[in-house]
């Protein structure tokens, strides 16, 4: 965060991390396209007029919670149609210009009547390269340094590198053929599969697939997030024609109990299935309608929590 000396004394500053990244949990090597904790849980940090320092948040905060924050910072309308809520009445608590801040008692009302439930979805386009994985398992075909073990030796497989580099890169390091990348990913894809997923056949003229982060086959998901006075839960459904139709339709399902285990690797969702039916389809059915929800509350017959 930049030193408030350096900040015109109306400025607000919003900081937050990059997604965590996976080096070996859920037994994938090096991604952040997952719906876990890990991944999703960020941290951030907010600064300006009226934010009194060294301030804690608990409530459930999402990304689409950042432009009304800026807009009420800034004395401006929030959208009737925008999905999220500002931070201001939680994080203003002394003088602002453009925000009056709350009594505690309101504050505590705004925090009373905040969501539990935060949406994440993502789906492939299978443009991810996943190469870099090399760096972090060299034991899965890498040198270590980015490189992956081809039929004729250590190769670069990042097209960035030699579409910059060209023909210079050529003397010294010859561009593998489309069989020799082929058969290094299908090594690679061996050493880093994720668990219940099977690399999918190369699309011709592509040899590059990205299998288990960034597979349009496998990865593409939607999840909630839900921690409340009952539940600390994530629910998650896969499926790769994004249409999400029933609860068993998806190609698989994820349900973890975070109080009993906080890292999610053990997925109780069939077995719950099974013993009861009703809970996961409430869980289905409130996924369904967060997926779908649209703007403030009073807006249209769906807003967001």
């Amino acid at each position: 965060m930049p030193p408030p000396s350096l900040m015109h004394p109306l400025s607000a500053v919003i900081y937050q991390s990059d997604h965590g990244y996976t080096l070996g949990e859920y037994n994938k090597p090096c991604s952040k396209q997952e719906p876990y904790d890990n991944v999703l849980r960020i941290p951030g940090a907010i600064m300006g007029p009226g934010i009194k320092a060294g301030g804690q948040e608990e409530a459930m905060i999402s990304n689409i919670d950042i432009t009304p924050t800026i807009l009420d910072l800034a004395g401006a309308p929030i959208p009737a149609d925008a999905d999220g809520h500002s931070l201001a009445p939680l994080v203003v608590t002394e003088a602002n210009p453009h925000f009056a801040p709350l009594s505690e008692e309101a504050r505590q009302a705004v925090r009373g009547g905040w969501r539990d439930t935060v949406l994440s979805q993502y789906k492939s386009v299978g443009t991810y390269d996943s190469s870099h994985c090399a760096i972090w398992y060299p034991g899965c075909g890498g040198d270590g340094n980015g490189r992956v073990l081809a039929p004729g030796g250590y190769r670069d497989y990042d097209d960035v590198w030699y579409k910059e580099c060209g023909a210079a890169c050529e003397e010294f390091m010859p561009r593998p053929s489309e069989e020799e990348e082929i058969t290094a990913l299908k090594a690679r894809a061996n050493c880093q599969l994720g668990h219940d997923q099977k690399p999918p056949a190369a699309p011709a003229g592509q040899p590059k697939n990205n299998y288990w982060v960034d597979s349009t086959e496998t990865n593409c998901w939607r999840a909630i997030r839900v921690r409340n006075s009952t539940h600390n839960m994530m629910y998650s459904e896969y499926d790769c024609s994004w249409t999400f139709a029933t609860r068993d339709s998806a190609q698989w399902n994820e349900l973890y109990d975070v109080d009993s285990d906080p890292y999610q690797l053990h997925n109780i969702f069939y077995s719950t299935n099974k013993t009861s039916p009703s809970m996961t389809q409430a869980f289905h059915e409130q996924l369904a309608k967060v997926f779908q929800c649209q703007g403030q509350p009073g807006y249209g017959s769906n807003p967001c929590p």
